[in-house]
């Protein structure tokens, strides 16, 4: 169901706004990413080596977890789809993380600030 009620303005902010991982190395590597302060929100996608949007996985958490593993990221981390997909950002999230099952796949984004 589309939200048809917005009463909160978001924008990326220009000094702040980018995310992009270069290299997520093997298959199903975990990345930690720090989520900035003021971030509500955050838009993202993966890309394969040939530059295709590809399946990834996303999660968060809070303080100082240790990062998810390979083998426990299918508990931790939900599917996401091959298009730019946006997430809120839990007021408890400290971290982002990702992980794809492509190798070398690219992980590109923009933060949203309240």
């Amino acid at each position: 169901m589309p939200i048809t009620n917005i009463t909160r303005r978001i924008a990326p902010k220009i000094a702040k706004s980018a995310i992009y991982n270069a290299d997520m190395g093997t298959a199903h590597t975990v990345v930690k990413i720090a989520v900035p302060a003021g971030v509500i929100a955050f838009m993202g996608w993966f890309e394969g080596g040939s530059n295709t949007l590809v399946r990834g996985r996303v999660g968060f958490a809070g303080g100082d977890d240790t990062n998810p593993t390979a083998v426990d990221a299918t508990d931790s981390l939900g599917f996401h789809p091959p298009l730019p997909e946006s997430y809120a950002i839990p007021s408890w999230a400290k971290s982002l993380y990702i992980a794809c099952p492509t190798a070398n796949a690219k992980f590109f984004g923009t933060w949203f600030y309240d």
